[in-house]
């Protein structure tokens, strides 16, 4: 079943919030939900590349490598 528009525009506000930084009770608030379960479970998803990133962190810690920002830094 296809979400309507009004409802793929909370998941996508949901998700851009959660993905710069605001606080999940933040986002919880905005989005109006009395339980964070909802914001979290159902109206936030992580998108692919923050998947990746967050992948390739733990195999860099596991293989020992430095990742280029840090070497930069």
């Amino acid at each position: 079943m296809m979400a309507s528009a009004s409802s793929a525009t909370r998941h996508t506000y949901s998700t851009m919030l959660a993905e710069h930084g605001n606080d999940v009770k933040v986002v919880q608030e905005l989005m109006r939900h009395a339980k964070l379960s909802t914001t979290m479970e159902i109206y936030t998803h992580p998108r692919m590349e923050k998947k990746r990133e967050a992948q390739s962190k733990v195999v860099d810690v596991l293989f020992g490598r430095q990742r280029l920002q840090e070497v930069v830094a």
